[in-house]
């Protein structure tokens, strides 16, 4: 509880910070926020005093200051210059579409930055690599706002084939029209946001792959006669992932070593869904589990099981994100004092599938 109010003043206190720093900027500029009006010969100086009045600009700049954070947790944020209509009106009229561009593009830029990336990787060097490579390169150089332009100018000008603008062509249509028409309205802003977001993930993608792919067990797994993209779903993910982040304790004990196909996934999802909404509620975060003491279980599961190149090498980036000081070598101090339990590949006879039968990552742990 002390950890959660912790939490919350610091953030109540950056918040106050931030909008300080905000509010200062912001009379710290040039121009008023009537500049346009007052270079206006047709609006009269009463005029404009009567405005600042309204907005509330006339008073000391502190009490200003404190009246405009009173409206933010209000959450009233005043007129709008341009429209006259209260601004929290417009954010709710535009949110829905904020959120479906958004949800769309997000979904779009993993699944072909995890496809492009994979297949670079299985492919390294050639044809395909050298195509990813160059369009990420392309994705990190073409600034949005520039490609937006050369878009709208060929596809909605010059050809006309896309609409430059708008949601909709007509009004009053209904039904399936009326979702195609939205769909065919924003093609060219997910496609922007898209392009401008595949380019960091699909590199790390096949860099990853990469890496895993270079393993001792990968090399066994090609000995005996199994293409990449079986090595992939049968050595690589079922082999690392687990173990680790079962114990991390981001997924329940025991729901890691179960088959994809398995029935059991199923009450392992809901379960797990269950379990992550009770966290929420007691207002614990990832990083509130993924502790130092977190990271050294994970080190002897992987050393229980066999140990992995690769485990390591996931580990110590987890451990970067989550601001952990562990070392190369606590993997060692961790290694001489852990048995070796499980007999697993790559470097043993049994898989994952073996060790869900008579008990999975529980019996490990026990």
């Amino acid at each position: 509880m002390r950890l959660i109010v912790n939490k919350i003043l610091y953030l109540a206190v950056m918040l106050f910070i931030i909008s300080l720093i905000s509010f200062i900027a912001i009379n710290l500029a040039p121009n008023s926020f009537f500049a346009s009006g007052e270079l206006n010969p047709n609006i009269t100086e009463e005029s404009l005093t009567q405005l600042k009045e309204i907005y509330g600009l006339d008073k000391p700049l502190y009490v200003q200051f404190f009246s405009w954070i009173k409206s933010i947790i209000q959450l009233d944020f005043g007129i709008s210059f341009s429209s006259g209509m209260m601004v929290k009106d417009e954010i709710l009229e535009r949110l829905p579409i904020t959120l479906i561009i958004n949800i769309v593009s997000m979904i779009l830029i993993f699944a072909i930055s995890f496809y492009l990336g994979i297949k670079a990787a299985l492919n390294k060097d050639g044809v395909i690599d050298r195509f990813t490579s160059q369009l990420s390169l392309l994705s990190f150089s073409v600034p949005s706002f520039y490609l937006a332009l050369i878009l709208m100018y060929v596809f909605s000008i010059y050809f006309e084939v896309l609409p430059i603008s708008g949601l909709h062509s007509q009004s009053g249509l209904e039904g399936f029209e009326y979702y195609i028409d939205m769909a065919w309205h924003l093609v060219l802003p997910i496609f922007v946001i898209v392009f401008g977001g595949i380019g960091s993930l699909t590199l790390y993608v096949r860099s990853l792959t990469i890496e895993i792919l270079k393993s001792d067990y990968i090399f066994f797994a090609k000995a005996r006669g199994l293409d990449k993209k079986q090595i992939l779903r049968y050595y690589i993910m079922p082999n690392l992932y687990p173990p680790v982040i079962t114990l991390l304790g981001l997924s329940l004990p025991g729901s890691a070593s179960p088959p994809a196909e398995d029935d059991r996934r199923n009450k392992i999802v809901f379960e797990t869904g269950k379990a992550c909404t009770n966290l929420l509620k007691l207002g614990i975060k990832p990083l509130d589990i993924v502790t130092f003491e977190a990271f050294e279980n994970s080190i002897t599961m992987l050393n229980a099981v066999g140990g992995s190149t690769n485990g390591i090498l996931h580990l110590l980036a987890m451990v970067n994100e989550a601001g952990i000081n562990l070392t190369y070598a606590d993997f060692e101090r961790i290694r001489k004092k852990t048995p070796h339990l499980a007999d697993m590949k790559p470097g043993g006879n049994y898989v994952m599938n073996s060790l869900d039968k008579i008990g999975g990552i529980p019996l490990i742990i026990k």
